[in-house]
């Protein structure tokens, strides 16, 4: 009996090098020779047939790697297996397989249980986006100061240069929001990352990465703490 296997994991991830060797070995051992193909942030994509010189790669940061393909094949070309680590918010893991049913069964079953333990503790901050959390604060703060500004139906016209005004403040306020927007996204995106490839300089930039993870969620704690001890004694 033949069974096909077609999985997509929605989920953060660090990839280190025990992992890849994990990754590596279970499925030279549930499906058969492995290969890889490795992609880098220079736009070339390279082609290996070991786990040592897919964990040679020096990973920098002008040629950090943004995606690493497994590939798999049985000695007798029935079974075959995929899986895909890539940088991207959409389908950062693909996994899939195909062939006779009990390789494929146990392929998919080891495997789950290898990418349970990639999902960094900050998976969900990852997939933040910033538009709508200051786009729900400012729709709140829109209707709150509708229900607290009374109506005045005898209001006159505004003159031309208080218009101006007008519009150049609300301008100016979207300008800002918008900035904002960007610049969360994109702090979020390179210290709450969807993707890390911990091997070779990567290895680095995730622990310094983390440190200023753990500075933010720390700072954050004693802040609200703060907050809460002041609203008490006040």
């Amino acid at each position: 009996m033949e069974s096909n296997l077609r999985t997509e994991r929605n989920q953060a991830f660090v990839l280190k090098e025990t992992d890849i060797d994990k990754v590596w070995n279970t499925m030279q051992s549930d499906v058969g020779e492995v290969y890889a193909e490795v992609s880098f942030s220079d736009s070339i994509e390279r082609k290996v047939k070991t786990l040592g010189e897919v964990l040679a790669f020096e990973n920098s940061n002008k040629k950090k790697i943004t995606r690493i393909g497994l590939y798999a094949r049985s000695s007798s070309g029935e079974t075959i297996s995929r899986v895909v680590f890539e940088d991207s918010k959409y389908r950062p893991i693909q996994v899939s397989a195909s062939g006779i049913d009990d390789v494929v069964t146990k392929f998919g079953d080891n495997m789950s249980e290898i990418l349970d333990g990639l999902k960094p503790w900050y998976s969900i901050i990852s997939k933040l986006d910033f538009f709508y959390v200051i786009g729900f604060v400012c729709w709140i703060a829109y209707m709150l100061l509708k229900i607290m500004t009374p109506d005045t139906p005898n209001s006159n016209a505004l003159e031309l240069v208080q218009s101006i005004k007008i519009i150049v403040i609300v301008l100016s306020v979207f300008g800002i929001i918008a900035l904002s927007i960007w610049g969360l996204n994109r702090l979020r995106g390179i210290y709450f990352p969807f993707a890390s490839f911990a091997i070779g300089q990567g290895l680095e930039r995730y622990r310094v990465q983390e440190n200023v993870r753990w500075g933010v969620v720390i700072a954050f704690v004693v802040s609200l703490a703060a907050s809460t001890v002041f609203a008490v004694l006040t």
